[in-house]
């Protein structure tokens, strides 16, 4: 898959053992990224916001990434794994989806 994502949500536990990300492709396709791989493909923007309001009864708080940059599948991981302070170019709000 040569495929670039473009980092649209984050979330982290409040002891910061998990992280995952949601990400979307040029097509506008959503992604679920956590564990160091793509877990789930989505599919559109409604999809996800269906999928987020069942993580946020499990009191995740998703962040809203604003812009941002363009990533390959390869360099997932490594913004994956540095968390909230991750910095990609993007403008980041706090909030639920």
């Amino acid at each position: 898959m040569d495929t670039a994502f473009r980092l649209r949500y984050r979330v982290q536990q409040a002891d910061g053992t998990r992280r995952a990300m949601v990400l979307e492709d040029p097509d506008g396709t959503f992604y679920l990224f956590s564990g160091g791989r793509l877990q789930v493909r989505m599919g559109s923007f409604s999809t996800w916001q269906r999928v987020s309001r069942s993580l946020s009864r499990a009191r995740y708080a998703w962040q809203v990434v604003e812009g941002g940059d363009l990533h390959s599948l390869e360099a997932l991981p490594l913004l994956e794994a540095q968390g909230d302070g991750a910095k990609d170019g993007a403008g980041v709000q706090t909030g639920r989806v």
